[in-house]
């Protein structure tokens, strides 16, 4: 399956404008990183 170039271009893009070092973007990789690990380890504990 192809990507179409528009959409190619818009998620390039979109990439670029992140800041990586923002306060913002690493408390969402945190609080989901915390969710995920969260999560699996409910799934893993409940038989």
């Amino acid at each position: 399956m192809k990507f179409p170039g528009y959409l190619l271009k818009k998620t390039g893009r979109a990439l670029r404008q992140w800041d990586l070092n923002s306060l913002q973007f690493r408390l969402t990789v945190g609080i989901a990183a915390v969710s995920v690990v969260g999560l699996g380890s409910v799934a893993i504990w409940k038989p």
